[in-house]
């Protein structure tokens, strides 16, 4: 850790941030002083970006929000409902849309709930050229079921037909918030923002960073891109350190906003403070704008864990789902 040692002890704390985490010099100390030994040094190659394009949401979910409470369900359809859905499948698929219609309003007689069927109403009205009609269902579905990202998607592809670009940019981008990692959204997104004169880059977070427990000596090996130094090291020590997570009062899960937050917080004052140009990585660049706009969970939720766990968003309230698309139109970065 010696070779470290100075750049570490040029590190500021004088950042303030809401949440209550270690500083850089907090965590070294911690480091300095444990049982586990961390073997540091620099990653000899890049680590490629992981192919998340593949990781993806399903049309097949609705929810409820009653009294601040969401639940999110799978649709389940009655007998008749399910033949009447799947007959209108068919009929859809071999263009026969006039009684793909029929078969998908007989499928909402039978089941009120099955709002994905009124998607795909709205869907063979836009197909035959009945824009506004179209236009008329996929808000009717979104009102019932905000969380079908299929409504948005195909409600901001009427707005496309009717040149008003901003507002299919929103829609859009709710669809990529509700299906972080579809090629065909992300596609779309970007040729809509340009449309719209809007600025969009499809990066991924991709810390550079690798942690290894070398297993019976109590030590550990850290290995980091030197930008990634201190986003590798709070990384480690929420791995590996004895009782560190229960101490930020953090509970065991798949993922940890506190541990993303702390992590990601000491990346950035290292970097500030060693003057690191944040347009050097379309990720950093990201951060920066994100911490100055007060906006870092949104940051981690669109970044990182919708990447991770897209279906996540099915779950989040209206109003941190209107962050984050804030935050993807008006603070993420791009380029034209």
């Amino acid at each position: 850790m010696k070779k470290f040692l100075i750049i570490l002890l040029l590190l500021s704390s004088s950042y303030s941030f809401s949440q209550k985490i270690h500083t850089p010099e907090e965590i070294l100390l911690i480091m300095s002083r444990s049982a586990t030994k961390y073997k540091i040094d620099y990653l000899e190659k890049e680590i490629k970006c992981p192919d998340y394009s593949n990781h993806l949401n399903t049309n097949d979910f609705y929810r409820v929000e009653e009294n601040g409470n969401i639940k999110v369900y799978k649709y389940s359809l009655n007998e008749k409902a399910k033949n009447n859905f799947e007959l209108a499948e068919t009929f859809f698929l071999n263009n026969i849309l006039d009684s793909a219609l029929v078969y998908y309003i007989k499928t909402l007689e039978e089941d009120s709930t099955a709002y994905n069927a009124l998607t795909y109403v709205g869907q063979c009205n836009g197909l035959m050229q009945k824009y506004d009609e179209a236009e008329r269902i996929y808000k009717s579905v979104i009102d019932k079921n905000y969380i079908d990202y299929m409504a948005h998607w195909f409600l901001s592809d009427i707005y496309c037909i009717k040149k008003k670009w901003k507002d299919a940019a929103k829609e859009i981008t709710i669809a990529s918030v509700l299906n972080r990692n579809n090629p065909r959204i992300l596609a779309k997104m970007s040729e809509i923002y340009k449309k719209a004169n809007m600025k969009w880059n499809n990066f991924y977070f991709n810390p550079q960073y690798k942690l290894k427990d070398l297993g019976g000596t109590d030590s550990v090996q850290v290995l980091f891109d030197k930008t990634w130094m201190m986003y590798a090291l709070v990384k480690a020590v929420w791995a590996f350190e004895y009782r560190y997570r229960e101490s930020m009062e953090d509970v065991k899960s798949d993922f940890s906003t506190t541990e993303e937050w702390e992590s990601l917080a000491n990346l950035y004052m290292g970097l500030k403070r060693l003057d690191y140009d944040f347009e050097d990585l379309p990720e950093l660049a990201a951060l920066e704008n994100a911490i100055i706009n007060k906006m870092p969970y949104s940051y981690i939720y669109y970044e990182i864990m919708l990447v991770k766990y897209p279906q996540a968003a099915y779950n989040f309230p209206r109003d941190v789902l209107d962050k984050i698309v804030d935050y993807v139109m008006r603070v993420r970065p791009g380029k034209d």
